[in-house]
């Protein structure tokens, strides 16, 4: 992959990006049934007591977080809260593949007053590197 591990926040994104993210993300939220689960992020949702339809319904209506690279794999984190729980589900989907990589629950306050601000990158061009990738004939 070109790009080691590259993150940027949502709250950093122009609109372009943001729109770009929200097509990518709401075409799998339309297509529930071609998401794909790997082995851990089956392991995680088990060991959280997340449900399959939970993960799925975060996909297709929850907010968007923060994108990042991996490799050549482009993630979006989603978060959506729980109806009358303190946690929310939080899911992270790979946008060229629909690849579920993990899930989590995080505290419903957790308002990241910890968030390590210097892992974000806010030049990344994830016009560019989306477009990148797709051209590689992935999609």
């Amino acid at each position: 992959g070109v790009w080691m591990e590259s993150r940027k926040l949502f709250s950093q994104m122009s609109l372009e990006e943001i729109y770009l993210m929200w097509d990518l993300v709401n075409d799998w939220g339309t297509r529930t049934n071609d998401i794909q689960f790997t082995k851990h992020s089956m392991d995680r949702v088990r060991q959280k007591h997340i449900t399959k339809s939970e993960v799925l319904d975060t996909v297709a209506s929850g907010k968007c977080i923060e994108f990042h690279i991996k490799g050549d794999s482009p993630r979006v984190l989603l978060r959506k809260q729980r109806w009358n729980q303190t946690y929310d589900i939080c899911v992270v989907i790979d946008i060229l593949t629909g690849t579920i990589v993990t899930a989590y629950t995080n505290h419903s306050n957790d308002e990241h007053d910890t968030l390590h601000t210097e892992i974000y990158d806010e030049d990344l061009d994830i016009g560019s590197i989306m477009s990148r990738l797709t051209y590689k004939g992935r999609c």
